[in-house]
């Protein structure tokens, strides 16, 4: 099992946003983008991914009260080819958001909602994330219609097939309690553009009794395989005061 073209560096790597604002020395690793507050668009969602020559390319969406993030949110894709010692901007994705980068029979792959809450999407990548495909339809990298969260969770390749966990966001318009997990999986040598390929578990519904009464919602579901080999879904859990 393995985690897709992912790293772990990506704390130290993509040091963005709004630093400078309440800090005095400069933030730690190598700053790849920055947004002034003052245009009240914010850094969010950061992603990276190592290409098989070694480039490293990075992501993130912009997010708050100054972007689009509502309506089809922006994200950008960034490269470097010196192992993250400079950066170079390489493309503006329209229609992207709380998404991962991932590496897969040699392509890079992007998916995510269009917007806050928006249809999931999966766009592709053949030249080191300059240009994209777009997701017009089923077979084009539209997987599922309605609303849908994510975070930038890694994609888990496991006994010869993907797997990635987001959550429906139809049970309602609370935050936290809307949310319901669900898994999606498809083969490893199956056409990732294609809804067909795609295997949606039914989402599971919170409980508000579970945690003595305190369970309010869970999300940001990451994929796991344990040891005996099963697929986990480790959430986050937001839960009340004891």
């Amino acid at each position: 099992m393995r985690a897709l073209g992912t790293l772990g560096a990506v704390a130290a790597m993509l040091a963005v946003a709004t630093w400078g604002k309440t800090a005095g020395a400069a933030p730690p690793g190598v700053v790849i983008d920055h947004l002034p507050a003052e245009g009240r668009q914010y850094v969010g969602s950061p992603s990276i991914a190592e290409l098989p020559d070694g480039t490293l390319v990075a992501s993130h969406d912009h997010f708050g009260p100054g972007s689009s993030e509502w309506t089809s949110a922006v994200t950008a894709v960034f490269s470097s080819g010196d192992g993250g010692l400079t950066w170079e901007r390489i493309a503006t994705i329209d229609g992207a958001f709380w998404s991962s980068l991932f590496v897969h029979a040699r392509a890079l792959w992007l998916m995510g909602p269009t917007h806050h809450h928006g249809p999931l999407v999966i766009r592709r990548s053949d030249d080191g994330g300059r240009t994209w495909t777009m997701p017009e339809d089923a077979q084009t990298g539209l997987l599922a219609e309605g609303e849908w969260h994510t975070a930038p969770m890694p994609v888990l390749e496991h006994e010869g097939r993907l797997w990635r966990a987001v959550e429906d966001a139809s049970g309602g318009s609370e935050w936290g309690k809307r949310y319901r997990p669900v898994m999606l999986s498809a083969p490893a040598g199956s056409d990732l553009l294609d809804r067909a390929s795609w295997r949606f578990t039914k989402p599971v519904p919170r409980d508000p009794a579970w945690l003595d009464g305190r369970f309010v919602g869970w999300l940001e579901g990451n994929a796991v395989a344990d040891a005996a080999g099963n697929i986990l879904d480790i959430l986050r859990v937001e839960a009340g005061p004891l």
